[in-house]
């Protein structure tokens, strides 16, 4: 997750070298960004390996609680976050 804000910080550096400021900021401001998380984590670390250490552990709705409330601590803790928030504020 961390690794795709900073490519997507780099994109707005590039784009700003090649397009300057202005046109970055609109590009970024007009821009549907799609982050996603969470079905990998569940279908390699619950489903696919048999009888692993989370199956055995978790139930199904516990697993689902477990893996939003780590999400969450990502979310909304990260610097990285934080920093993509303010690459919003600066473009």
């Amino acid at each position: 997750m961390y690794r795709q804000l900073e490519y997507f910080q780099e994109y707005q550096r590039r784009a700003r070298a090649l397009v300057g400021v202005d046109q970055t900021e609109r590009l970024v401001k007009g821009a549907l960004v799609l982050i996603t998380v969470g079905g990998n984590d569940f279908v390699n670390n619950y489903y696919l390996i048999p009888y692993s250490a989370r199956s055995r552990q978790f139930s199904v709705p516990n697993y689902v609680k477990y893996l939003i409330s780590e999400y969450e601590k990502i979310l909304m803790v990260s610097p990285y976050i934080r920093n993509f928030e303010k690459s919003f504020e600066q473009s």
